[in-house]
């Protein structure tokens, strides 16, 4: 592992990470375990927001809710997946897979046809290997 520590006071690693010192340390050195020792330094760590999202399954509410017709649902997947997306009544009948296919990672949308269901409301649950998540749709007209 490699560390640049630039005079101006801040440091990067792989453009992922960034941090900066308050003051130059005096010594910067790995101990026994390998981690970082910084001597007379202050520091300041952070991800960035763009990475942090990136990193985390998300699975949004539908668009519009109520839908009428039809409706968008998006979702964001940290790593490549065999994804499953099923729609449910309130008694946990499962109406329709809506999605079940591998994807990448990164941000996704589906576009699920509602015509033939009745108003009410329903649950919709997206499923990987080792991520669940459900949310409420409702269907007005």
């Amino acid at each position: 592992m490699c560390i640049l520590l630039k005079k101006d006071g801040f440091a990067t690693l792989n453009n992922q990470f960034s941090w900066a010192f308050e003051k130059e340390p005096g010594t910067v050195f790995f101990d026994k375990n390998k981690e970082i020792v910084l001597k007379n330094a202050s520091i300041s760590v952070g991800i960035s927001e763009e990475i942090n999202n990136r990193l985390a399954y998300r699975l949004e509410q539908n668009i519009p809710n109520p839908a009428n017709g039809h409706c968008l649902i998006r979702f964001a997947l940290p790593h490549a997946a065999q994804v499953s997306i099923d729609l449910y009544n309130l008694n946990g009948k499962k109406l329709m897979n809506i999605l079940n296919e591998s994807l990448e990672q990164g941000e996704h949308q589906v576009d699920v046809e509602l015509s033939g269901l009745a108003e009410g409301t329903y649950y919709y649950s997206l499923r990987t290997g080792d991520f669940v998540s459900t949310k409420k749709l409702v269907v007005g007209r």
